[in-house]
């Protein structure tokens, strides 16, 4: 038997169908977009993300053999997270997703972190509410759009939207729930709402969802649902967790001292761990795993293949159309280390682990009469790299673990140059994941596959197909090294000129 496999990133839904042995059978990707208005807002309509999640998946069983469509018998969803569906009762949306970059709603956490709000936070959850966090955007609904409250039922992450949509059962798990800020975190494999978070956000409690745990069956997938995505009726559906625990499984780094660099839109490096860290200051925090024994840390770098993918489309390369951002690393893999002089701060939406800062822009620094666009865009890949380096050295710190090696997934993973530059810059092995785009996914898979009974944990580990390893080339590590004394540094000093810049921008 076969696990579907969904992956809903900010760009839309990514399919796969997981044999036993991790393989995948077909997959397919359809773009969601994202609307953006006032006062920050940043939403998807969950009916075009349902429709993706369907479309993507009979896309998926089109390339797969015949007869696949009867062999799937687990759905296992996985995704962004931060981000909350409202919904009915029925596990439909009352109105659109806000999604992590949806800045409406800060007024009210603001107010959640004073008289002692702060410590209780970090004591009970480890995360404290913030911009653009789910709790922030579930007050936005209650207090500003009463009308939305009404009519909800409860407020969903991505993942729990797509399991209520499939199966009309209405749950979440401590890892999908995470985001909500509101649970505690406190005791390893003992998770629940917190009565005193609840009560300190004044959030109506009415409208949280119940919590099961990892690896429930939810139940069938509703007829209307499987006549969507074309699967025969009966097959079951788990409860999901977040993309970054997904990652986890596809890339086989699930114990101490083990590590993976997503590069999708964001660049994160996630490691699991047996004890709890909380260090609100860096942004590293300690997450419920799906595996109960173990905490998952979590480290948000930021922009990382975004950064390019702008660069490319925007500024480098915008006449060559779908081509830019291939042309983009292209010209980087010719363009010697240390990008003749040229830096780059991906700071694009401020910066994240290990120094949040969300005055910060980015830009190019070094730029003369000479540069040229291949120049900025390795400048662009090594910048993001740099802020990985970073925060995997005080990762490493935190947890009082060295990385023997980096795993390296998303997309960003498919290109070699971005594989050698991480590994120089970190100055670790990097171990490139053999289709690094479909982790997730593949994660997913082998989660379900757990949820069905069929693998076990040892078994995961020999299931993580490899392509290339990269080594650290000591004279390129050493210029990187000096490079990353220059960045920490511009992260200090541009501080106040970029908040001056943001005051004049409309």
């Amino acid at each position: 038997m076969n696990a579907l496999a969904i992956d809903l990133g900010t760009g839309g839904p990514k399919v796969a169908i997981v044999d036993v042995d991790g393989r995948i059978l077909g997959s397919a990707q359809v773009a969601v977009r994202t609307s953006f208005g006032p006062h920050g807002a940043a939403e998807q309509d969950p009916e075009e993300v349902w429709h993706a999640v369907a479309s993507a998946t009979r896309l998926a069983l089109a390339q797969a053999p015949d007869s696949t469509a009867h062999s799937i018998d687990i759905v296992y969803p996985t995704g962004q997270w931060s981000s909350i569906v409202p919904v009915d009762s029925n596990g439909r949306a009352t109105a659109p997703m806000m999604v992590w970059m949806d800045r409406r709603g800060s007024d009210h956490t603001a107010k959640l972190l004073h008289n002692g709000g702060l410590g209780r936070w970090l004591d009970i959850h480890g995360m404290v509410p913030r911009t653009g966090s789910s709790i922030a955007h579930i007050l936005y609904c209650q207090h500003d759009q009463p009308d939305v409250h009404h009519r909800t039922r409860a407020y969903l992450e991505p993942v729990d939207y797509l399991s209520a949509r499939m199966t009309g059962v209405i749950a979440t798990t401590a890892n999908a729930a995470m985001p909500l800020s509101l649970s505690d975190h406190r005791t390893l494999g003992s998770w629940g709402w917190s009565d005193e978070l609840i009560e300190r956000s004044g959030v109506d409690r009415t409208h949280l969802a119940p919590f099961v745990p990892a690896f429930t069956i939810l139940g069938p997938m509703r007829g209307d649902a499987a006549f969507d995505m074309g699967l025969p009726p009966g097959v079951h559906v788990a409860a999901g967790c977040n993309d970054s625990i997904a990652a986890a499984f596809g890339s086989g780094a699930l114990d101490s001292g083990e590590a993976t660099v997503v590069m999708g839109t964001t660049a994160v490096l996630t490691s699991h761990h047996r004890t709890r860290i909380v260090e609100h200051n860096r942004f590293i925090l300690s997450m419920p795993s799906v595996l109960d024994d173990r905490y998952y840390v979590v480290a948000e770098g930021g922009m990382g293949g975004k950064a390019l993918e702008s660069f490319a489309t925007r500024i480098g390369y915008p006449d060559d159309g779908p081509n830019a951002l291939q042309h983009a690393v292209a010209d980087a893999d010719v363009t010697a280390a240390g990008a003749n002089g040229v830096m780059y701060l991906p700071w694009l939406m401020g910066s994240a682990s290990p120094a949040p800062d969300e005055s910060l822009r980015g830009g190019f620094l070094g730029v003369g009469l000479g540069t040229v666009r291949a120049d900025l865009a390795r400048a662009v890949m090594e910048g993001v790299a740099l802020q990985v380096a970073w925060l995997a050295e005080d990762v490493q710190a935190l947890t009082d673990h060295e990385f023997a090696r980096l795993r390296f997934a998303g997309g960003g993973a498919l290109s070699d140059t971005w594989a050698q530059i991480l590994a120089d810059a970190c100055a670790l092995p990097v171990e490139q994941l053999d289709a690094p785009r479909h982790a997730n996914a593949r994660g997913a898979g082998v989660l379900g596959h757990m949820a069905a009974g069929r693998l076990t944990l040892d078994d995961v580990r020999a299931l993580v197909p490899l392509h290339r390893r990269y080594e650290p080339n000591p004279t390129t590590t050493s210029l990187y090294a000096h490079l990353r004394s220059v960045f920490t540094q511009l992260h200090t000093s541009l501080h106040a000129p970029s908040a001056q810049l943001q005051e004049t921008a409309p």
